[in-house]
């Protein structure tokens, strides 16, 4: 038997939010069994799904939450404290061997298994009986191709309720968003999937987000946020260095010759530091002084907040800050640091009295630090949906002040400056919940030298081009859901309360008050679940 978590049930600690209750009511409404929280970072998207759980709980089949590694223990407290649900973790194939033996004697248990058991080729998945299977943060199977999406979809094919959750639902393309649906809807061909989100999306229809997503945001929400007082720092590296830089990447011997990608890595290590791009070719960049670690320093000297959180995209970036700090604890989480190691780190950051946590890109997801109200990009990315997630981390529900501090490096002649440059109009789509993008960079100074050759600088101002295209997504605000937000009986925002629902079987429209509103919104509804599984009988 595997070691039940959450034994000892604590106080609950939920604050009851009508549009929390939303999804759940979608999920009983659309016919299609399946949903995809898209909220906003910190709005509250474990909560919906704890209300999801709580209601289903009661069906007398088990419950799955797949989740990233780090974020398992995260899971185990939020069920405990907010809907005193106990459950079970699954760390490794052999607790998911023991979980489906469970399963097969109709079990009625909440497991939390981490998404890491997915990469093991030999994991078999047979478990026949699952009731309600959730995917948090289900972008990271955005790619079909590789192992973890194929067990996700091999998973969610055995439950019979199926959800997903993540605020950047799309990173890089569409393309995402097809792959998450995917997942939801394994009975449907991927590629009619593709073709109706991809057809109905060039001509600005967005019926297949309406019955299958909600996607509520702390602006529209009206909830008190901070306010993020944004600084920029703009970062110079000498011409000597950067033409060092290229010319090593650009006359790498032919048969080491890198591709593409490889080299916008390369070139992304050297705005970042001379460290990490000094390891990576084997080469001696250092400088005299670097002229981002001495302003990063100068930020550390003048900061009022006790707590800085730094994020770099490179490893050997976040080491050399860790080790070349003085008078001040610093702090390093990265994906060579164990798992058991990095929640240890993150406490002993939150109990100094001055102190830096330098994280790389692992440390964006999931992860609360509403303690810390100040936060640097050290390393910056023109992608605005890697900001924001980095953001949520301290600018969520819980923080305290009413100011965080954003400092920003913009390193000149890089490649994130003048793609952002160059996308300024289009990225400002989403600028209201990350940036203003126009505030970045106000001009491309012809003078600096590229950290870039063309080839590569086009080549993401293609993927950028891409990405701002199809970010309507992210940004779409469903009005219908929050109108049904506002008719949701306030009594029923309570876990005990929701159990008793699942109890009864109760419909989604027992959840809603008795209004003149209540039937034309049900009725919106119900007519663009209709229209989407008429467009699918189409398609097939």
């Amino acid at each position: 038997m595997i070691r039940r978590s959450g034994e000892k049930l604590s106080n609950n600690s939920l604050k009851p939010a009508a549009y929390q209750l939303v999804p759940l009511i979608k999920l009983l409404l659309n016919g299609f069994n399946a949903l995809l929280i898209s909220d906003g970072v910190g709005v509250g998207k474990t909560i919906s799904a704890g209300y999801i759980i709580s209601y289903f709980s009661t069906f007398g089949q088990p419950s799955l939450i797949v989740a990233p590694p780090m974020l398992v223990d995260k899971w185990i407290l939020e069920l405990r404290n907010k809907f005193n649900i106990k459950s079970i973790p699954i760390r490794s194939v052999e607790e998911f061997s023991t979980a489906v033996s469970e399963i097969k004697l109709e079990s009625q248990s909440v497991y939390i298994m981490s998404s890491s058991i997915l990469l093991n080729r030999k994991l078999k998945i047979l478990v026949e009986k699952l009731g309600l299977i959730v995917f948090d943060e289900i972008h990271n199977y955005r790619n079909p191709e590789t192992i973890s999406y194929q067990k996700a979809l091999t998973l969610s094919k055995q439950a019979t309720y199926r959800i997903g959750l993540s605020a950047t639902p799309i990173n890089n393309s569409l393309k995402d968003l097809i792959t998450e649906m995917s997942i939801l809807l394994p009975n449907l061909e991927f590629s009619l999937i593709d073709a109706i989100i991809k057809d109905n999306w060039e001509r600005n229809n967005n019926l297949i987000t309406i019955p299958l997503t909600t996607r509520f945001t702390k602006e529209r929400l009206g909830i008190h946020f901070a306010k993020r007082i944004i600084t920029h720092h703009s970062i110079s590296y000498p011409s000597i260095y950067i033409n060092k830089v290229k010319d090593k990447i650009e006359n790498l011997p032919q048969n080491e010759r890198n591709s593409v990608f490889e080299k916008i890595t390369y070139y992304r290590m050297a705005t970042s530091s001379p460290a990490a791009i000094s390891k990576a070719l084997d080469l001696d960049f250092s400088l005299r002084q670097d002229p981002k670690f001495e302003e990063f320093k100068k930020i550390l000297m003048t900061s009022q907040s006790p707590h800085m959180l730094v994020f770099c995209e490179f490893e050997d970036t976040a080491k050399y800050i860790s080790e070349n700090l003085d008078n001040v604890e610093s702090y390093l989480v990265s994906g060579a640091i164990p798992l058991f190691d990095r929640q240890a780190k993150i406490n002993a950051f939150r109990r100094t009295d001055k102190g830096v946590l330098i994280m790389t890109p692992v440390g964006t997801e999931g992860i609360d630090l509403q303690f810390c109200s100040s936060l640097c990009n050290y390393d910056l990315h023109w992608n605005p949906m890697k900001i924001e997630q980095r953001i949520g981390r301290i600018d969520r529900i819980g923080q305290e002040k009413k100011e965080i501090y954003i400092h920003n490096f913009i390193v000149e002649g890089s490649i994130d400056a003048n793609v952002i440059t160059k996308l300024t109009n289009k990225l400002n789509i989403i600028a209201n919940s990350i940036f203003k993008i126009n505030e970045i960079i106000s001009s491309n100074d012809s003078n600096v030298t590229l950290l870039a050759n063309e080839e590569i600088l086009e080549k993401e101002i293609v993927e950028g081009d891409t990405l701002a295209a199809t970010l309507k997504f992210n940004q779409e605000i469903l009005e219908k859901d929050y109108d049904l937000a506002k008719l949701i009986k306030n009594e029923l925002c309570q876990p005990f309360t929701i159990r008793q629902a699942g109890m009864e079987k109760m419909t989604y429209r027992q959840f809603i008050e008795e209004d003149p509103k209540s039937s034309d919104i049900v009725d919106y509804y119900l007519k663009k679940t209709h229209e989407l599984d008429q467009l699918i009988k189409l398609y097939e």
